[in-house]
């Protein structure tokens, strides 16, 4: 029968284009979206772009159970506090389609279920599988509280808005606990009705006690679905990361989701939000830990390949050894977290390079390097670089002075007055010309100067160093010679908290 009022029903809409309602005629501005059992879904103009789910049963004849549980369900959905996860229903209504009355659900619209989206792209990202599992987990977490469980979770009931929220949708068959929905049930918490692909094991036992671990389970699969298309059976499926190992976090909490016995499941949705945050925490610090000792072991390996075969404190006066190993310290100075520091004042260095033949720039200071003290084999977090630069001489634009140190600006290959740079005009061979952003900030110290080169993982990096590093740098720019024993010294710094989990 349903499929003859199906076949008016859709000749009714294609004739005449509108759904008469209590609200007046809203138009069909589309073809069929999608179709069940009983169902019909076009889009409408309600107010705005919506959705209109038509019943395909006469209610002239006695209605069905189906009919009544399609009712039943807009009813009891109005009364859940609104959620931004769940579908928003817009209005229920009898409408006269030729000779048929026909119960009418207008509701929004959303950009594609989510089966339509993962079949379009292949896989679902990994932050977009992450918002999905938030969404629900809001989604379930708000119909438990309020004694409903969905019982029917699979990627056809799950929409995605064009803002990229993932809603839950389609309650035909879900449970509602009768001490907070009084009234005749017309689906049995122990009905078999379900997919067999997504929903638990228990919805097919007869008699069955369902829990909201059911809708876990069912959660549990449409993920594993998103990124393999297949679900599962059994507690270790083929992992996820066999795809992609991005979704490996995954790997960990979904077969926690759907176990066979729901006592041995993640029991609600905030537990699985709870468990994956965790997880992903766990792996976070699994990869920074690693990114740490990768600092520390290249560094160390980078200075066994610039002093081979010697220990201890080892002085590096040539210049091509100097440059050779400065050189090999420019390339991992970013992506392995180099940083100097002079025990008041530490940087990560974020530019190391050559300005010409005599000079390196680190940061926005020049330096002429003559001296470097390499200090390596006691321990990795104990590996660092000290660093003497001759005086540089003045920029040549500001006259006599005394001062330690001069700031200027370059511009086109010529020094400019560091005001002109932080103006962002010069006067430059009598004109006047707009910087424009092309004028970068350089330093020179004229007098000599010393600083360590480390990871930022290094003893010498701690705070407690600082009241060893600063009198000694201040003593070596003083005039002082290195004596090995202070850098010796150094070894008895406290080890970085990092570089501590590695003993």
């Amino acid at each position: 029968m349903s499929d003859d009022i199906k076949s008016r029903i859709t000749s009714h809409i294609k004739k005449a284009g509108i759904i008469p309602t209590s609200f007046g005629d809203i138009s069909v501005t589309g073809s069929l979206l999608g179709q069940g059992g009983n169902g019909l879904v076009y889009p409408v103009d309600f107010e705005g772009s919506a959705v209109v789910k038509l019943f395909a049963e006469d209610l002239s004849g006695k209605p069905s159970t189906k009919l009544k549980r399609f009712q039943r369900e807009y009813r009891r959905l109005i009364r859940i506090p609104q959620h931004d996860n769940l579908i928003r229903l817009f209005h229920y209504d009898v409408v006269t389609l030729d000779d048929l009355a026909v119960p009418a659900i207008i509701m929004e619209r959303c950009q594609a279920s989510l089966k339509a989206h993962v079949q379009s792209i292949g896989v679902l990202p990994r932050s977009e599988l992450h918002r999905l599992c938030d969404d629900m987990c809001r989604a379930l977490s708000h119909i438990h509280n309020q004694g409903i469980i969905h019982r029917d979770i699979k990627p056809e009931n799950i929409l995605l808005r064009e803002d990229g929220t993932f809603v839950l949708a389609d309650f035909g068959i879900a449970w509602f606990d009768p001490e907070m929905f009084a009234g005749t049930e017309l689906t049995k918490k122990g009905d078999r009705i379900a997919n067999f692909q997504f929903s638990a094991p228990e919805q097919f036992e007869k008699e069955a006690k369902l829990t909201p671990a059911a809708d876990i389970f069912a959660l549990g699969q449409v993920l594993y679905w998103c990124v393999t298309q297949k679900t599962f059976r059994g507690a270790s499926p083929p992992t996820m990361a066999l795809i992609d190992e991005d979704y490996a976090q995954f790997d960990e909490v979904v077969p926690l989701m759907s176990r066979q016995e729901p006592a041995e499941r993640l029991q609600s949705a905030k537990v699985v939000i709870d468990t994956l945050s965790e997880q992903d925490q766990h792996r976070k610090t699994q990869k920074w830990h690693a990114h740490v000792i990768d600092c520390l072991e290249r560094f160390e390996r980078l200075l066994r390949r610039h002093t081979p075969g010697q220990r201890g404190i080892v002085h590096l006066t040539e210049k091509k050894e100097i440059d050779d190993l400065i050189e090999s310290l420019s390339v991992i100075s970013d992506s392995h977290e180099l940083w100097w520091t002079k025990g008041d004042a530490n940087a990560a260095i974020r530019v190391m390079e050559r300005s010409d033949d005599q000079h390196w720039l680190f940061g926005w200071t020049e330096y002429k390097i003559t001296d470097c003290w390499v200090t390596r084999d006691s321990g990795l977090d104990r590996c660092s670089v000290l660093i003497r630069s001759d005086a540089m001489p003045p920029f040549g634009i500001y006259g006599d002075h005394d001062g330690e140190d001069e700031v200027a600006g370059l511009f086109d290959g010529r020094y400019i007055d560091y005001r002109q740079h932080d103006d962002g005009f010069a006067s430059i061979d009598g004109d006047v010309v707009e910087l424009a952003g092309r004028s970068q900030l350089r330093r020179r110290y004229l007098l000599p100067t010393y600083f360590f080169v480390a990871t930022k993982y290094n003893s010498v990096l701690v705070q407690a160093a600082d009241k060893m590093i600063d009198p000694l740098i201040k003593a070596l720019n003083s005039g002082q010679s290195v004596q090995v024993e202070q850098l010796q010294a150094l070894q008895r710094l406290p080890k970085h908290e990092v570089s501590r989990m590695y003993d």
